[in-house]
């Protein structure tokens, strides 16, 4: 079976998603930031429906700006630890762990960062 992994990069006013099937990139999408930070529901409903369609728990990496942005959007707990659930496993990465290469100039360079955190995610609990 496929491991899926999903960098979820919270950053200003976007939120970025990069989805890899094994090391193969199947997913990338930008998407507005939410108005309201505490509607758990469809950050629920976007994780939820991407393991349904694949059929696997997704590993999500989660790397946020602003930590309780994790907590408002129902992907950590209130001390910042990531939410397990039957279809997802969050783990969190502090945005300075994640080392921007600006020696690269290409379109989606944005990107960058988010393929680290997806290949440097902590192996899944059993």
């Amino acid at each position: 079976m496929a491991i899926y992994r999903l960098g979820w990069k919270l950053h200003r006013n976007q939120v970025r998603l990069l989805l890899y099937q094994g090391n193969r990139e199947i997913l990338r999408a930008r998407l507005p930031q939410p108005e309201d930070l505490s509607c758990v529901q469809p950050t629920n409903a976007l994780l939820e429906s991407l393991a349904l369609w694949l059929n696997t728990t997704l590993r999500v990496v989660l790397c946020a700006d602003d930590p309780c942005c994790g907590f408002y959007l129902g992907l950590t707990d209130e001390l910042g630890t990531g939410i397990r659930t039957p279809y997802y496993e969050v783990s969190v990465v502090a945005p300075v762990d994640l080392p921007s290469n600006p020696s690269r100039l290409q379109p989606d360079g944005e990107f960058d960062n988010i393929v680290q955190l997806c290949f440097s995610m902590p192996q899944a609990r059993r």
